[in-house]
């Protein structure tokens, strides 16, 4: 899908309030960048979409200019978490929650089960497969006042969840975790599944 297209349509499902059409269609897409492993090119789709999208003043307060030091912090929680997979293990799992307090964090599930056909397995994990990972807070939180309308609110979270799976995809890339699926989410979505290493 081209970026003018994919604005247009979120434009027009704000306006008509189809949050579910808005999720379907940017899951659809960060699933294809996701698939493929392709962190460059999923930054640069909605780092040009919130381009075209944005005013300056919102650009300049969701622009994320390094996301290095979340990706470095995650990075280290999946070396943690490949000295604890066991034979039990059969899938990994990265879930952030974001609701603007203080513990929003991207964690690690090591899931006991998993399935090609749902996200209940997500669910699924041991006493010893939690890995805390690092927090969204300042990645997350451009509308601390809630001034957004609904059109520029869709556009940042999308970029803004964007730019966390891209630093998840590297981080993924880098791990030393072969043989095991792996999904990302945040807690109030669908998962995303990430490519075979």
């Amino acid at each position: 899908m081209e970026i003018g297209d994919y604005v247009e349509t979120l434009k027009t499902c704000a306006e008509n309030h189809e949050w579910d059409s808005i999720s379907d269609l940017t899951h659809r897409l960060k699933g294809e960048f996701a698939i493929a492993m392709d962190d460059s090119g999923l930054e640069a789709f909605y780092t040009k979409t919130i381009e075209s999208a944005l005013d300056e003043q919102w650009l300049k307060r969701v622009t994320i200019d390094d996301i290095t030091p979340f990706e470095n912090e995650l990075e280290k929680a999946l070396a943690l978490a490949a000295t604890k997979t066991t034979d039990e293990t059969k899938a990994v799992y990265l879930e952030y929650f974001f609701d603007g307090g203080d513990a929003c964090n991207a964690n690690i599930f090591l899931c006991v089960k998993y399935s090609e056909d749902d996200d209940g397995w997500g669910a699924e994990w041991n006493e010893s497969g939690l890995i805390d990972g690092p927090s969204v807070n300042e990645y997350m939180d451009f509308d601390p006042d809630f001034e957004m309308q609904p059109f520029e609110e869709a556009v940042a979270n999308a970029y803004a969840d964007a730019i966390l799976l891209a630093a998840a995809i590297r981080a993924w890339k880098a791990a030393n975790i072969s043989g095991l699926p792996f999904a990302f989410a945040n807690h109030e979505s669908s998962m995303i599944r990430i490519g075979s290493k």
